[in-house]
């Protein structure tokens, strides 16, 4: 494969802020830390708590960004993801493929139904 191919092919890393991702950001942040493992036993254990100490509208919220998380990083490589996750959201989780990590953040899993529940 030529350089320029390979320089083309590549995609460029997403630009995130935490900001745009308020309760992504504190879930990664206050659940997916550096104790976790010890603490919840795994990542999606660490998800199960955050969602029964969530309000509904905080697993809405969170099911939104998740979605929208889930398009940014879907192509990335999983040296990026792990970059955004401990440089902008402070996560220590250390995901082995991209796409356990939008298997994790699944809006479907978070809140179920979540189209269907809208305004009601």
């Amino acid at each position: 494969m030529s350089a320029q191919r390979t320089a083309s092919s590549r995609r460029a890393a997403p630009v995130v802020s935490r900001l745009d991702f308020p309760v992504l950001a504190e879930f990664l942040h206050a659940y997916l830390h550096e104790e976790c493992v010890a603490e919840y036993g795994s990542a999606e254990a660490a998800r199960q708590v955050f969602l029964a100490d969530a309000s509904r509208d905080e697993r809405h919220a969170l099911a939104d960004e998740c979605a929208r998380f889930s398009r940014l990083i879907a192509h990335q490589p999983v040296a990026i993801v792990r970059r955004i996750l401990a440089h902008d959201f402070g996560s220590a989780w250390w995901p082995g493929r991209t796409r356990e990590v939008i298997a994790l953040l699944d809006p479907e899993v978070i809140d179920p139904g979540r189209g269907r529940n809208r305004g009601a």
